[in-house]
């Protein structure tokens, strides 16, 4: 798994005409989200898919609490 996002990390964002570098970045990464869930996550176990929510989870509480006390 670790291997897969540092895959995508690494790559540039090639943009098409007229697109700004951030409808790119949203663009490239709806594509790696379709791959994600097409490729996969079939093969991963449920254990594998419940930790990925925790992370997720885990992450927007530090975000939030990070607006809070107005880090970010």
């Amino acid at each position: 798994m670790v291997k897969f996002v540092r895959k995508f990390k690494q790559q540039p964002i090639d943009r098409k005409p007229g697109e700004t570098p951030v409808q790119a970045a949203f663009r490239k990464l709806a594509e790696n989200t379709k791959y994600f869930n097409e490729v996969i996550k079939p093969h991963l176990e449920p254990e594998v898919l419940n930790v990925k929510k925790s992370l997720i989870k885990i992450a927007q509480n530090m975000l939030n609490f990070g607006r809070r006390i107005k880090i970010f």
